[in-house]
């Protein structure tokens, strides 16, 4: 016969009701949520601004450095608005190895203190 402890736990067991769960949000709605696709570049940058990225990726070739400079301000204005302090880049260059690169979205100021955006 099971301990007069043991047998008030095991019913207590099953007399609990389940928890309920809070839902995950589906793979719709998370896929891509922190990337710079061609849809937001498309949102965010002047028109022929896009259409020559559009074309790049496309056709191959680069980009001017005005172009460049739009994508470059484009990518950093739509992360700092969806709360990112810091990103990293990673590359391919034709070297077979990976690189990237670190850094952060802050103003230096002329006292060495440092804001990053939205705290000003």
């Amino acid at each position: 016969m099971p301990h007069p402890s043991r047998l008030a736990a095991l019913q207590a067991i099953q007399q609990r009701k389940p928890m309920a769960c809070e839902t995950t949000p589906s793979l719709e709605e998370i896929w891509a949520s922190d990337v710079f696709t061609l849809a937001r570049m498309k949102n965010a940058l002047p028109k022929e601004a896009f259409k020559v990225v559009r074309r790049v990726i496309r056709d191959g070739g680069k980009l001017n450095l005005e172009v460049a400079d739009a994508v470059a301000q484009a990518m950093r204005d739509w992360a700092v608005s969806n709360g990112a302090h810091y990103y990293a880049h990673v590359f391919y260059p034709l070297t077979n190895s990976t690189a990237e690169k670190h850094d952060g979205f802050i103003s230096p100021q002329r006292d060495g203190q440092a804001i990053q955006p939205g705290s000003d």
